[in-house]
């Protein structure tokens, strides 16, 4: 089967989540989808071009894709019960990797900035929907996007049912009714 670009970039954030920013080679690459150099090279000139572009990717599907989804949806709740169903399938461990390697790499901190950026804008407007105070929905922005990334980090096993049990938590804190377990999506 030919890959697709974006076959490339799945294979690289999936990489990246399970052996680090060093396993992004070229050649770890081609034996992972089982393809040439050649099929790498019709796609990306180079391993700084791939690099940027699956950064792209990364924000845009996992940022930018999710934000405009829920953005469409009318009430508040359905925005914050729908934000859970993406975050339970988002690829955790490329998230954490992004970080450590953001920690190390200027260009991969500002994709990664970008990102916190986008994200917490998006949840202090909708917080402010709930709360019509500026300050406490930036406040409780801060909060809800801090926990999401501790729990990547200080809980790394947790499960999936642990992790709503927290988000319910946090829900309640912002005034909103709990996510139902049954809601999960696959």
């Amino acid at each position: 089967m030919k890959k697709t670009k974006k076959h490339w970039l799945d294979m690289g954030l999936k990489i990246l989540g399970a052996s680090g920013e060093k396993k992004l080679t070229i050649d770890y690459l081609c034996k992972n989808l089982q393809v040439t150099k050649g099929s790498f090279y019709h796609h990306f000139s180079s391993r700084k071009i791939y690099i940027y572009e699956m950064l792209k990717y990364w924000s845009q599907k996992y940022t930018d894709e999710i934000i405009e989804v829920i953005s469409e949806l009318n009430s508040t709740t359905q925005k914050a019960h729908e934000l859970i169903n993406k975050i339970l399938v988002m690829p955790q461990k490329a998230e954490i990797a992004i970080r450590i390697w953001a920690a190390q790499n200027e260009e991969v901190l500002h994709f990664q900035q970008q990102v916190d950026e986008a994200r917490m804008t998006f949840l202090q407007k909708h917080l402010f929907n709930i709360t019509k105070d500026r300050k406490r929905s930036q406040q409780d922005a801060r909060v809800v996007y801090t926990c999401y990334i501790g729990c990547q980090h200080v809980l790394p096993n947790i499960t999936q049912y642990e992790y709503i049990d927290i988000l319910n938590h946090l829900l309640t804190i912002v005034g909103l009714p709990p996510y139902d377990e049954k809601e999960v999506t696959k």
